[in-house]
């Protein structure tokens, strides 16, 4: 997100991880700014996620790393699914 963005400008920013990480949120509320926050079930912003690396081109094995472990669970420690996770 920019730092400084004109009084007249409206700027728009689509991701969740923002509310993730307290220092934005701290910088978030120091802005002079209307938030809408939109949020969506953790499974299907995941499986969009997915769709739009498939999109992208990254392989399928190795989208199957972002989702299961070795064993074949479901990666609670992958990056996709922890974004959902943290705002449960």
């Amino acid at each position: 997100m920019p730092a400084n963005v004109p009084v007249d400008k409206v700027l728009l920013e689509k991701t969740p991880n923002y509310f993730g990480i307290p220092r934005s949120i701290y910088f978030l509320s120091q802005m002079n700014a209307s938030v809408i926050l939109v949020l969506r079930h953790p499974v299907r912003r995941a499986l969009s996620d997915l769709a739009m690396k498939d999109r992208l081109g990254v392989p399928q094995k190795m989208l199957k790393r972002f989702i299961f472990d070795a064993s074949g669970e479901v990666n609670i420690a992958s990056v996709i699914i922890l974004i959902g996770l943290d705002h449960l």
